[in-house]
């Protein structure tokens, strides 16, 4: 049998605490914090060489911090080797300020995304 590493490339960790994350709000099984020990509890059998953090849809105003905060949570988790933050593509070529933001916090910054499983106009991606 071969040495196997896992990297786990959609590592979601929250903790309503510390940021809104609104739509918890309809979920109340999971609207509790969800962080490294139990992401680690849940691995432990697991070979995981690493992980990326992937933007969990906190409010707006708090999408910086939360970058900020894994990034944080990296310098002592060598095993975070990447984040997709989450970008306000909508806004076109504005968006260009945040993504200077964004580089400036550092490599660990893999890419961006925007997140959709809320958003009311169907037509947006069109």
């Amino acid at each position: 049998m071969r040495d196997v590493s896992i990297v786990d490339a959609h590592v979601h960790l929250w903790n309503p605490r510390l940021f809104p994350i609104p739509w918890l709000a309809e979920v109340p099984a999971i609207n509790r914090p969800f962080g490294l020990a139990e992401y680690y509890e849940q691995t432990a059998t697991l070979p995981l060489a690493g992980m990326v953090y992937v933007e969990v849809d906190v409010a707006p105003q708090f999408a910086l911090l939360e970058v900020e905060y894994i990034i944080g949570l990296a310098a002592h988790n060598p095993r975070i080797q990447g984040i997709v933050a989450t970008a306000p593509v909508q806004y076109g070529a504005q968006t260009r300020v945040y993504l200077d933001a964004l580089r400036k916090l550092g490599p660990l910054i893999k890419g961006v995304r925007r997140n959709l499983q809320g958003e009311v106009d169907l037509g947006y991606c069109l």
